[in-house]
């Protein structure tokens, strides 16, 4: 069962999981109400294209006046869009809800195709008191939206403990509710969310298919040996299994569909990931075919 961005909304504010305000609009009209109305005290927003079912990287508008995304909303050719306040973002997080566990990966800041974060992970099995952590003990690259600059910047940064317990806590008041939405669209069940400023844990996205529960071989990684593809657009080895770390931006989305294209020419079955096992990107590899693994 594929669910596009605004099922997925409506879904969230149907189980209470809702955490950032988000409003389902068919176009700029609508948008000028929110303006009046819910919104009226909102000085910018964020505002995502939605489509027919799972779509990735549709586009989007962040942190701009209510008139900036009238005048995008009425130039972009989209059946409907998903509206929010906009919040600083400060950390990730990537869920997958399964019968007998909560299992969650974490980065600092905006998680996309090419945020190569190691994840913390945390785990929270049915009837079990005890969470299982594992965070990575060196600083990385984090991805963070500056609104003053309209663009994105990097920072060295950690996963922090403040952001693994409050994860825990939000995790275990909505288990609840996460066990019946999975019930109702389907186990296993990937959810992508973040946590922002002012409204905490926001489920944002549903993933339906590709999505895996980690099991506990994920955190082996690649054998010596693996060879190491940095570049996108660089010729790729003739192997069984490759490490990918090449940096991808979220709108070079082509790049990543041509790399792998090459991958499948080259005979590669497995590709090794420093980033997560429920990221975006293992995602995309998993519905190419790939077998994914934690490098």
């Amino acid at each position: 069962m594929a669910i596009s961005k605004h099922e997925a909304a409506l879904a969230f504010q149907r189980h209470g999981l809702e955490g950032l305000p988000a409003r389902v609009i068919a176009g700029a009209r609508e948008l000028v109400d929110l303006s009046g109305g819910d919104f009226s005290q909102v000085s910018a927003v964020t505002v995502r294209a939605c489509g027919p079912g799972e779509d990735k990287n549709l586009p989007r508008l962040v942190s701009v006046s209510l008139a900036d995304a009238c005048d995008w909303v009425a130039s972009t050719p989209h059946p409907c869009f998903i509206v929010q306040p906009y919040d600083e973002l400060v950390f990730s997080l990537e869920l997958v809800v399964t019968p007998d566990q909560l299992f969650a990966e974490l980065v600092p800041g905006i998680w996309e195709l090419d945020n190569r974060f190691a994840p913390g992970t945390l785990r929270l099995r049915q009837g079990d008191d005890a969470v299982e952590v594992a965070l990575p003990l060196e600083p990385q690259q984090a991805k963070f939206w500056n609104p003053q600059l309209g663009a994105p910047e990097w920072e060295p940064r950690l996963v922090e403990g403040w952001q693994i317990a409050v994860t825990v806590d939000w995790l275990a008041a909505h288990s609840e509710a996460l066990r019946q939405l999975a019930t109702e669209l389907g186990f296993p069940l990937g959810i992508k969310a973040h946590y922002s400023r002012c409204y905490g844990i926001s489920p944002q996205n549903i993933h339906t298919k590709n999505v895996v529960g980690p099991t506990a071989d994920d955190h082996i990684g690649a054998p010596n040996g693996t060879p190491v593809v940095t570049d996108s657009g660089a010729p790729v080895p003739v192997a069984d299994a490759v490490t990918l770390l090449a940096p991808i931006a979220r709108e070079d989305h082509d790049d990543l569909s041509r790399l792998i294209d090459r991958l499948h020419v080259g005979g590669v079955r497995r590709v090794y990931l420093q980033s997560g096992m429920l990221s975006h990107l293992a995602i995309t590899l998993r519905e190419r075919g790939f077998e994914v693994k934690r490098a």
